[in-house]
Protein backbone atom coordinates (compact mmCIF):
# COMPACT_ATOMS: atom_id res chain seq x y z
CA UNK A 1 0.00 0.00 0.00
CA UNK A 2 1.36 2.94 -0.81
CA UNK A 3 2.01 5.66 2.01
CA UNK A 4 -0.64 8.18 1.62
CA UNK A 5 -3.06 5.63 0.92
CA UNK A 6 -2.24 4.36 4.27
CA UNK A 7 -2.44 7.91 5.79
CA UNK A 8 -6.05 7.66 4.27
CA UNK A 9 -7.20 4.28 5.79
CA UNK A 10 -5.94 5.44 8.98
CA UNK A 11 -7.38 8.51 8.83
CA UNK A 12 -10.92 7.37 8.29
CA UNK A 13 -10.70 4.38 10.63
CA UNK A 14 -8.95 5.33 13.81
CA UNK A 15 -8.18 8.50 15.90
CA UNK A 16 -4.41 8.94 16.16
CA UNK A 17 -1.78 11.07 18.49
CA UNK A 18 1.61 12.11 17.19
CA UNK A 19 4.65 9.74 18.28
CA UNK A 20 6.75 10.51 20.62
CA UNK A 21 8.26 6.94 21.42
CA UNK A 22 6.88 3.53 21.73
CA UNK A 23 6.95 3.58 25.25
CA UNK A 24 5.28 6.56 25.73
CA UNK A 25 2.68 5.23 23.21
CA UNK A 26 1.91 2.00 24.94
CA UNK A 27 2.00 3.37 28.83
CA UNK A 28 -0.95 5.66 27.55
CA UNK A 29 -2.71 2.70 26.52
CA UNK A 30 -2.44 3.12 22.38
CA UNK A 31 -1.23 0.70 19.83
CA UNK A 32 1.62 1.78 17.30
CA UNK A 33 0.88 0.96 13.49
CA UNK A 34 4.05 0.44 11.76
CA UNK A 35 5.33 -1.22 8.07
CA UNK A 36 7.85 -3.98 8.44
CA UNK A 37 10.43 -5.40 6.16
CA UNK A 38 8.99 -8.44 4.80
CA UNK A 39 11.35 -9.58 2.21
CA UNK A 40 13.11 -7.73 -0.52
CA UNK A 41 11.53 -4.52 -1.41
CA UNK A 42 8.63 -5.64 0.56
CA UNK A 43 7.09 -4.33 3.10
CA UNK A 44 3.83 -5.03 5.65
CA UNK A 45 2.00 -3.84 8.66
CA UNK A 46 2.71 -5.05 12.16
CA UNK A 47 1.17 -3.27 15.44
CA UNK A 48 3.35 -2.79 18.43
CA UNK A 49 1.34 -4.15 21.35
CA UNK A 50 3.65 -3.56 24.28
CA UNK A 51 7.85 -3.49 25.44
CA UNK A 52 10.15 -4.81 28.09
CA UNK A 53 12.26 -2.90 29.84
CA UNK A 54 15.49 -3.76 27.41
CA UNK A 55 13.37 -2.31 24.77
CA UNK A 56 12.25 -5.48 22.69
CA UNK A 57 9.27 -4.47 21.15
CA UNK A 58 6.45 -6.99 21.03
CA UNK A 59 4.28 -7.08 18.03
CA UNK A 60 0.92 -8.48 16.39
CA UNK A 61 2.06 -9.53 13.06
CA UNK A 62 -1.16 -10.30 11.10
CA UNK A 63 1.51 -12.21 8.17
CA UNK A 64 1.94 -14.98 10.75
CA UNK A 65 -1.11 -14.76 13.20
CA UNK A 66 1.12 -14.41 16.39
CA UNK A 67 2.54 -11.89 18.62
CA UNK A 68 6.48 -11.92 18.06
CA UNK A 69 9.25 -9.53 19.47
CA UNK A 70 11.96 -7.61 18.38
CA UNK A 71 14.25 -4.34 18.34
CA UNK A 72 13.29 -1.17 16.54
CA UNK A 73 15.96 -2.50 13.83
CA UNK A 74 12.84 -4.93 12.41
CA UNK A 75 10.35 -1.45 11.28
CA UNK A 76 10.64 0.12 8.10
CA UNK A 77 10.98 3.45 9.17
CA UNK A 78 8.18 4.50 6.36
CA UNK A 79 5.35 5.40 8.42
CA UNK A 80 4.59 5.51 12.43
CA UNK A 81 0.71 5.66 13.26
CA UNK A 82 -0.19 5.73 17.49
CA UNK A 83 -3.62 5.06 17.11
CA UNK A 84 -5.68 5.93 20.07
CA UNK A 85 -9.22 4.38 18.96
CA UNK A 86 -11.40 3.87 16.40
CA UNK A 87 -13.63 5.72 14.54
CA UNK A 88 -17.09 4.76 14.40
CA UNK A 89 -18.12 4.14 10.52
Amino acid sequence: MVWWRQTQFVDKYFYTTNFISYSSAIDSGYLVMVSMYGGENIRHNIVIVGYYPDGTLIYMDPESNSLKEGGENITSGNYVYVITGNKDK
